[in-house]
């Protein structure tokens, strides 16, 4: 019983790393700090290799679209940009795989942002369906594309 109930308070307490875990963040780093001081507990030998990565903070972003403007949450690590093209919008990697984007603004909402998509080859956890994306967006070759959320603002 006491097993479980301290694999819970580990769990619980690596959930509630705020404001996130992504890679590299500050919240990253407080629990692999948690993670290695559990386990040193226990005698072992714990090693942190530090790499370099970029961290990300969320700013004012907007897309306008003829008379709307969505306020969007961008994929984290997207770069800023001012650009003018047509806008194509894909919801599934099927419409992705059939669009036509090139010099376009790619628009990717609904299920295929279903997760956040880990950084390209990255080497702990890589799945296929995101090198799927990566592979379709370079093919593709949009002007910009963008992984987000909308929701619609009165202007």
């Amino acid at each position: 019983m006491l097993d479980l109930q301290k694999a819970e308070e580990y769990l619980n307490t690596l959930c509630s790393v705020k404001p996130n875990r992504c890679t590299g963040s500050t919240g990253n780093h407080k629990a692999t700090d948690f993670f290695a001081a559990a386990l040193e507990k226990w005698d072992y030998t714990i090693d942190t290799t530090p790499f370099p990565y970029l961290d990300y903070e969320s700013g004012m972003t907007s897309l306008v679209c003829q008379d709307r403007v969505y306020k969007i949450f961008v994929s984290p690590f997207s770069l800023g940009c001012d650009v003018t093209a047509e806008l194509v919008t894909v919801s599934a990697v099927e419409e992705l795989e059939s669009c036509r984007c090139e010099g376009k603004i790619l628009l990717m909402q609904g299920a295929i942002c279903a997760e956040q998509l880990m950084p390209k080859n990255f080497v702990f956890y890589n799945p296929d369906h995101h090198k799927r994306v990566y592979a379709l967006l370079e093919e593709r070759q949009p002007n910009l594309f963008s992984k987000v959320a909308l929701r619609s603002i009165d202007r």
